[in-house]
């Protein structure tokens, strides 16, 4: 009988168990639902008495959680996520654990899984409601690049981004709003 190679600092070199996924024991204080903010800046609204179209601008809430650091994360996921997260913690003296900690106390969700979802929520609008390119849409959303963004699709949805586009849109979205 072959016994297990053992590492003198760790005992056995068994593959390690995944860690099990954290669990809030609590209702988390925000969902993604409250925090999102379409990336459109206005709205097409038509006149009841002439039916012509107009857009008027859409009221945005600067501070939408309370949470300063979250705020901040959350403004930068809106402007596309320019930089990576890595770099957006260290510009804020974070670390990025502490960034991911913060995200799970208030919503429940990793950080990665919270980012990821967000700017998949944003790429669907933006495909929704413009004629936007894929790569447009990828680079806006924070997704990054077209391959990024067909990947995503298929990993989340089992669709490619245009099959997606087609399911979302409906008569009458494009140009329902503005960035």
């Amino acid at each position: 009988m072959k016994r297990p190679r053992q590492d003198r600092w760790y005992g056995d070199l068994k593959r390690r168990q995944p860690r099990p996924k954290k669990q809030l024991l609590c209702e988390p204080q925000f969902t993604l639902d409250v925090l999102y903010r379409m990336p459109f800046r206005e709205v097409r609204e038509f006149d009841p008495q002439s039916g012509a179209a107009r857009y008027t601008p859409i009221e945005r809430e600067p501070q939408r959680s309370g949470v300063w650091m979250m705020d901040e994360l959350l403004a930068w996921l809106d402007a596309g996520s320019p930089g990576t997260v890595a770099q957006f913690c260290e510009k804020r003296g974070l670390g990025y654990a502490d960034l991911g900690g913060l995200v799970f106390c208030l919503t429940g969700m990793s950080g990665e899984d919270f980012r990821l979802t967000y700017q998949m929520r944003m790429a669907d609008d933006l495909m929704r409601y413009t004629r936007m390119t894929l790569a447009e849409v990828a680079l806006r959303s924070g997704i990054g690049s077209p391959l990024n963004l067909n990947q995503s699709y298929r990993r989340e949805y089992d669709l490619t981004p245009g099959e997606r586009r087609r399911l979302l849109r409906k008569k009458g979205d494009v140009g329902r709003y503005r960035l």
